[in-house]
């Protein structure tokens, strides 16, 4: 029988009737078997073979099955041959039953549902929760194509077919895979299976995406809808009250406030309906470093120990030798190098020889997460430029948002940082307060620290308003007036030598040459004292170079976290800003300078003071930034959202309810998003080259204004804030510590009227552009 399995199945698979009834066989007489045979249709042909079958007891269904599986290669290669190329064959075969032929090609969609049901029982496509929204371990793209290889392996193959592999220079699409199954689930599963949707749905919230577009979103099955969306957020603000509770209660959390105000427009055009001017604050409680086991103790503060004017004369910031010879070797460095770094890059690649490095004193290490961990605390209904409205805000922190009890206040010790007017507050509160019975309302539980990022700004506006000159002096060149005029012309070509010829000179130079030129500069301009310069135009010069260095100390130090460096900064801050009219940030430099480095604060108090000064969002060893300046990011971050979501329905209330509440998480979660789906975009400030306005500036002064004339004279003679701040600076030493805080000091201080309202009202940045 298997002899004629060749012959046998080409006439069944060529026969279009294979499956019809048999027809009788004739008979022939041995006269007709000599004549020529009539040939036969393939019916006869069928019919015919179809009886030696039977007469072997097989059917055609053992007959298939036996071309299939014979182990006859030839008989079995003429029979898929035949049965694949013919296409009539082919097209009847799968026409007969296509569910089937569907089922043994795909799995069928019977598999392919148990696969979508599968997914949806994990946590990534299944249900959005709320306990575990913090945590973020879904989103790991690696873990999630594992889950989706194991889970649906026939519908990732699936999908990987009709996208297309990746080539060598394509990465796979991952991030597609995941969103089409996760469509798929929520399209077959929408309260089930609503996890993915709505973390892209908050996604979207948390950049300020209009309802229009989240809702089309939603009907596409990327996101959930906008009022879903909203319920969200608002069980989301709602554990994060839980959580400010527990970080505000622990031993290492430091707390930060500011003000916040906000001009409301009006609603409609209504008789009664008018702007509204709002005054609240905002705060933020931030995991502290450098806390000792059991928190900061009261007993740690030492409020009889006084500062001596040889604590601020003697500091090591205010010589000029030693380590703060090489600080200002190095700052000089640093500006020749910034305006024309090629050059300096090809002088020390060409020899070999490291840069110059700004010494270190005291650099924080980075935590073990790298990042500071931080929250924002919720609504804060009190205007904190006042006693009584400070007093409210510490009531509302630690008593509604914290949850501390009595007991929490009788030992610990809690650091509020500041600007300078909730620090001068939060010292007259606490005085006025000593004599309470209770530990809570006596106050002695807190301390306040003046912030960095104020201090900053306003050592700036003292620059500015002492070298600024006046209108009659703007012929004057060493006036900032005069920098401003001559960079607002039209036109501007460089005198003199060309930016291309102090290029070329400098790379002519070597290092040690080069050195031997820095020192010249720091030896002429910074070491030289300015009574002794007769020209008095030529003295503002140095006078500026004197004051902007200090800056420029503050600056780096804080990026780079060097508490070591600060106190530097500090030491010269005391000085100068007594020479200054800017007397409440004298006093404020004296009060931290007595809080760290003085007797006045235990040793780990100091350093818990100076650490927690600083933040750091990114992780890098240069990304610190000031812990006041946190909370300004916070309060821009606000504003945009007023101004994105502007609706009858946003108010303030609404604000610091839905939105101040969860920036932080909404933050987080938008950094893992973009991570998670591979999504990189570069936030850094791209700082434009000051090197043309620099050089032709230089080559303006060059010409007369930094050539030294004996008795020259100015119009605009610059003070020199350290002769003045050291002739201050004993008296005011021997008021501040014979009257600190009083009560007559904190009232003139509440009449005056603070500048440092518009400063905050101006340096209110992206936070992104700090933590990304």
């Amino acid at each position: 029988m298997d002899d004629s399995l060749s012959e046998l199945s080409e006439v069944i698979v060529s026969s279009p009737s294979a499956c019809s009834a048999a027809e009788p066989v004739p008979v022939h007489t041995p006269q007709q078997s000599r004549q020529r045979r009539r040939p036969q249709t393939q019916s006869q042909k069928l019919d015919k073979y179809l009886l030696l079958l039977r007469d072997d007891r097989w059917n055609l269904s053992d007959l298939v099955e036996a071309l299939v599986v014979s182990k006859k290669k030839k008989e079995k290669s003429t029979f898929m041959r035949h049965l694949h190329q013919k296409k009539k064959v082919l097209d009847e075969l799968i026409n007969y039953n296509k569910d089937n032929v569907r089922d043994c090609l795909t799995g069928g969609p019977t598999q392919l549902m148990k696969e979508v049901e599968l997914l949806a029982s994990t946590s990534y496509f299944g249900t959005w929760k709320l306990d575990r929204v913090a945590s973020f371990s879904d989103l790991d793209m690696p873990a999630i194509l594992d889950l989706v290889e194991r889970r649906a392996p026939r519908l990732l193959s699936f999908l990987r077919e009709l996208m297309g592999a990746p080539s060598s220079s394509r990465v796979e699409p991952v991030g597609r895979y995941i969103i089409v199954l996760a469509i798929i689930c929520f399209s077959r599963h929408r309260e089930k299976c609503n996890n993915l949707p709505t973390l892209l749905g908050l996604h979207l919230h948390s950049h300020g995406t209009k309802r229009r577009l989240i809702e089309l979103l939603n009907h596409l099955g990327v996101s959930i809808s906008y009022s879903g969306v909203n319920a969200a957020v608002k069980a989301i603000s709602e554990m994060a009250k839980g959580d400010i509770a527990r970080a505000g209660s622990a031993e290492d959390s430091i707390t930060a406030y500011d003000n916040f105000e906000q001009t409301m427009g009006i609603k409609e055009q209504r008789i009664g309906d008018n702007s509204v001017f709002n005054s609240v604050t905002t705060g933020k409680v931030i995991q502290g470093r450098d806390i000792p086991h059991g928190g900061l103790r009261q007993d740690m503060v030492n409020p009889e120990a006084e500062l001596s004017i040889l604590d601020i004369v003697l500091a090591p910031g205010n010589s000029t030798s030693g380590i703060q010879a090489e600080i200002s070797k190095f700052l000089i460095f640093e500006s020749i190098a910034t305006t024309f770094p090629d050059a300096i890059c090809s002088v020390y690649t060409r020899h070999g020889v490291p840069r110059p490095q700004m010494p270190q004193v005291e650099v924080l290490p980075l935590s073990k997460q790298g990042r500071s961990v931080h929250s924002s605390l919720g609504p804060i209904p009190f205007d904190e430029s006042s006693n009584a409205g400070n007093i409210s805000v510490l009531q509302n922190i630690f008593r509604q948002q914290y949850r501390l009890g009595d007991d929490a206040f009788a030992e610990r010790l809690f650091l509020i940082y500041g600007d300078q007017k909730t620090v001068q507050r939060l010292r007259t509160v606490k005085t006025r307060r000593e004599d309470a019975i209770s530990s809570y309302d006596s106050f002695k539980w807190l301390l306040p620290i003046p912030a960095l990022f104020h201090l900053k700004m306003n050592y700036l506006k003292m620059i500015i308003t002492a070298h600024y000159g006046t209108e009659d002096g703007v012929t004057d060149q060493s006036s900032l007036r005069h920098s401003k005029e001559f960079w607002n012309r039209r036109k501007v070509r460089p005198g003199g030598d060309s930016q291309e010829g102090i290029e070329s000179q400098i790379r002519q130079q070597d290092p040690k040459s080069l050195h031997r030129l820095i020192d010249f500069l720091r030896l002429k301009f910074i070491d030289t004292p300015p009574h002794q310069c007769t020209d008095r135009e030529f003295r503002n010069h140095i006078l500026f170079l004197q004051h902007a260095e200090t800056y420029l100390l503050l600056k780096y130090a804080i990026k780079h976290a060097d508490i070591g460096l600060i106190s530097h900064a500090v030491d010269r801050c005391c000085i100068y800003f007594h020479g200054s009219k800017q007397h409440k940030y004298a006093y404020e430099m004296l009060y931290f300078k007595r809080l760290t480095s003085t007797p006045a604060a235990a040793g780990p108090l100091r350093r818990a003071i100076l650490a927690n000064s600083l933040i750091n969002l990114r992780g890098r060893p240069d990304s610190w930034f000031e812990t006041d300046r946190l909370v300004e990011l916070h309060n821009g971050k606000m504003k945009d959202i007023l101004r994105t979501r502007h609706t009858s329905s946003i108010t303030l209330d609404y604000l610091f309810e839905y939105c101040s509440l969860n920036s932080s998480f909404l933050t987080d979660l938008r950094r893992q998003v973009e991570q998670t789906f591979g999504v990189h975009v570069n936030s850094k400030h791209s700082t434009k080259s000051s090197q043309y306005d620099v050089t032709t500036l230089a080559a303006e002064l060059r010409k007369c204004s930094m050539k030294f004339h004996p008795g020259r004279s100015t119009a605009n003679e610059a003070p020199d804030l350290n002769t003045l701040g050291l002739n201050r600076l004993s008296e005011a030493i021997r008021r501040f510590n014979a009257q600190g805080c009083d009560t007559d000091l904190a009232t003139t201080a509440e009449e005056e009227t603070d500048p440092e309202d518009s400063i905050d009202n101006f340096y209110q940045f992206n936070e992104d552009a700090v933590s990304d």
